[in-house]
């Protein structure tokens, strides 16, 4: 057999077509595969972290709901309710009683003009006259201010001190306005 210029022709293309295909088909490709691989690991990394700011975000989420109803709750507690006269006085009295204070007047009284007025409460006006030392007067006052079950706006507390009284004791007048919400046809 005679190995011509067309045989090795033949032998150079068929030597050819698979080095043309390694560098113009298969080694891009495999670069693109690369950039593919490291692209997907750069997303994946980026998706850990999008993951874990995600559940940081909703553990904070979780925490700001549990203070907000916790704030809620707080907030239902000290809501008005609309009660009777009586209740209110008797509930004065009995914390005015635990803080040894001695009542001498308990009665309600018009709230002046010179209020300030509350869109969303009605107020009823309140006088305690009461007497008990300047310790007692002022934890009746933190005991008012803390009441869980209404809200007292205490406007003006006047102290009058009698120099003859040795005990120490003091006469004390609160006037206050008990809070509770209107009704729906109070509000319009």
């Amino acid at each position: 057999m005679k190995f011509g210029l067309r045989e090795l022709v033949f032998v150079a293309m068929l030597l050819a077509v698979p080095v043309g295909l390694y560098m113009y088909v298969l080694k891009p490709r495999k670069l693109d595969k690369e950039k593919m691989v490291a692209e997907t690991r750069d997303k994946s990394k980026q998706l850990q972290k999008m993951k874990l700011v995600r559940s940081q975000a909703d553990q904070k989420i979780r925490e700001d709901i549990k203070f907000l109803e916790k704030a809620l709750e707080t907030i239902r507690i000290r809501q008005p309710v609309a009660e009777d006269t009586v209740t209110t006085r008797s509930a004065l009295r009995e914390i005015a009683l635990k803080k040894n204070l001695t009542i001498s007047t308990l009665k309600p009284r018009p709230i002046s003009t010179s209020e300030p007025k509350e869109k969303q409460y009605n107020a009823r006006g309140m006088t305690i006259g009461a007497s008990g030392t300047y310790h007692d007067i002022y934890a009746f006052l933190l005991a008012v201010e803390n009441d869980p079950r209404r809200v007292i706006r205490i406007n003006r507390v006047t102290i009058e001190s009698d120099a003859r009284d040795k005990k120490g004791l003091v006469g004390a007048i609160f006037s206050m306005a008990v809070l509770s919400p209107k009704t729906k046809d109070q509000k319009k």
